[in-house]
């Protein structure tokens, strides 16, 4: 049975909190990779462990990389400028994710790098960066197939099934499970909002 390697870079929601509370999981925001003996890897959420992850890397090499954004809150995101492989030429960087009703996934990238937040734009990485704007879908990186599924936050986002041969392996960021907010015993709706929970479960089964 061929490995996967799972390392997470960051664990936290909201905002970073490194110190010494924090020293066992580490105070940096969401991020993780997921690697095979084949040499397939994604990145899942760019929070300010990403800024970590890159750091791990040989900066002399040229890398492909695949980052899945499961939602664009900040602490999923807000990595993103501090990731040393997106300034140098060669590197090739994808972002697949949701986008929001109000803005598409480019937008929402680019937007924290405009210079009224940050010193240097999207428009000046040396990197070439790709945006993949994704909803409830399939999609092949390498030898991972890869479904995704909508998830109860509030904003779009999205949780990651990723089989590898026989391995199964599955991120979900933010998830609010679904409950009748009305709290009375109407037997349809109830039977919808378990419907909705269910269809959850499903997807990380086995």
């Amino acid at each position: 049975m061929k490995r996967l390697t799972l390392t997470f870079w960051g664990v936290r929601g909201s905002i970073p909190v490194p110190g010494p509370s924090t020293m066992r999981y580490g105070g940096n925001t969401a991020c993780l990779d997921l690697r095979s003996e084949d040499g397939d890897w994604v990145i899942f959420d760019a929070g300010t462990g990403l800024r970590v992850l890159g750091e791990s890397l040989d900066l002399s090499k040229k890398y492909e990389i695949n980052i899945l954004i499961s939602q664009p809150h900040w602490d999923h995101i807000n990595g993103i400028p501090f990731f040393a492989p997106i300034y140098i030429p060669g590197n090739r960087v994808t972002f697949y994710g949701p986008g929001t009703n109000e803005m598409t996934l480019k937008e929402i990238l680019n937007g924290q790098m405009q210079y009224s937040y940050f010193p240097v734009r999207t428009v000046e990485l040396l990197a070439e960066i790709k945006y993949r704007q994704i909803e409830q879908e399939r999609l092949e990186l390498g030898n991972f197939q890869i479904t995704t599924i909508s998830l109860n936050h509030p904003v779009a986002c999205l949780g990651y099934r990723v089989r590898y041969e026989d391995r199964l392996f599955v991120y979900l960021g933010d998830n609010e499970p679904y409950y009748n907010v009305f709290k009375d015993k109407d037997k349809e709706l109830q039977d919808f909002v378990e419907n909705l929970n269910e269809r959850l479960i499903d997807f990380v089964r086995d």
